[in-house]
């Protein structure tokens, strides 16, 4: 931990453990000078100065233990300042002052970060992942040897020849949209609100983009995303909001929110969620394809699940809060025995 906490500048932090120390020592630097002053106080002794989560109480705290007692019961350290005499003499002779001075300077926070925000808790299901994760904990234990999923939407295929309803369409003021097949795909930017009635969307050889700042919300609809270049890119600043749609006229549909074809599109690509606060329900089918989450976009989701070749949050973050527990036909089939080789994330 001390060796990985090294190597930023030391002032660079993120908004999230920024507003963590705020909270618990009322701003960074008082609790940069309480750290100091700890570390200080150590001189001549042999120890550690810790900046350690407590989840029992929800919040961050600095200590020092001296030798080898143990942390506060509980408690995961996140910062680590060796205070023995190997770590400094060699360089800096008996001056702490100057080694402490050094350390704070070249504190790498995304690691530290990483390890009072990177977890993976599963309440009703297991842990099954390539490799592990450096910090934070997995409860349950992940496990050992993986029971993989099948792909219950493999033999799912859009339909091709639907008529166009709509041909490239751009919107940039607030409007309504309707279900239907637009071909060429949908672009809507600037600031527009923008409202999609329920029903079943299709995007035919055109990407599917919700830019600048605009705001989308769908309660009770499915987006079917089929052609070459068809992809989605939202890229918004603002807040999108969508649910699948369940009605029974939906077929095997029901509770599908997007759906990428994989007979009719390029694998390979790139489904891009990014800058905006994004809560989704249902199923998010991108098999083939890699979801980014980029540029401190939050996305949550809701009861549901992602189907991604790659899932990779990027400076971005997603949030998987429910479960999938519903009646609707996709989603009970998230629960089949599992034999193949696809990666799936599933919450």
């Amino acid at each position: 931990m001390y060796f990985a906490s090294l190597g930023g500048d030391g002032r660079t932090l993120s908004d999230t453990i920024a507003s963590a120390l705020t909270r618990d020592f009322g701003s960074v630097d008082r609790w940069r000078r309480e750290f100091i002053a700890l570390a200080e106080a150590l001189t001549g002794d042999a120890g550690w100065i810790l900046l350690t989560y407590v989840p029992r109480d929800g919040r961050l705290i600095n200590h020092s233990t001296s030798d080898h007692a143990e942390s506060i019961a509980g408690g995961m350290p996140i910062l680590a300042l060796d205070m023995y005499e190997h770590a400094y003499h060699i360089e800096y002779g008996a001056n702490t002052t100057a080694y402490i001075a050094a350390f704070m300077r070249n504190i790498h926070w995304d690691a530290v970060e990483a390890r009072d925000t990177s977890y993976i808790h599963s309440t009703n299901g297991v842990n099954c992942f390539t490799g592990d994760i450096h910090y934070g904990d997995v409860t349950p234990p992940k496990q050992a040897t993986c029971t993989m999923l099948p792909d219950p939407y493999a033999s799912y295929v859009v339909p091709s020849n639907n008529p166009c309803t709509y041909t490239n369409t751009q919107v940039s003021a607030s409007t309504t949209l309707t279900p239907g097949t637009y071909c060429g795909g949908l672009k809507i930017t600037g600031s527009a609100n923008v409202t999609f009635s329920p029903g079943i969307y299709y995007i035919q050889n055109g990407d599917f983009t919700i830019a600048n700042s605009a705001n989308a919300t769908g309660n009770g609809v499915t987006f079917l995303i089929s052609g070459q270049n068809s992809n989605l890119n939202f890229t918004t600043s603002g807040t999108i909001t969508m649910s699948p749609y369940t009605d029974s006229s939906a077929g095997q549909w029901a509770g599908m929110l997007f759906f990428w074809d994989q007979p009719s599109t390029s694998k390979g690509s790139t489904e891009t969620f990014s800058n905006g606060t994004m809560t989704f329900s249902g199923i998010m089918y991108f098999v083939g394809q890699t979801l980014a989450i980029t540029n401190n976009a939050t996305v949550t989701v809701t009861t549901g699940s992602i189907i991604a070749d790659m899932i990779l949050p990027n400076k971005g973050h997603l949030n998987l809060t429910g479960t999938v527990n519903s009646p609707t036909a996709a989603q009970q089939a998230m629960k089949k025995t599992i034999t193949s080789n696809t990666p799936m994330l599933v919450q």
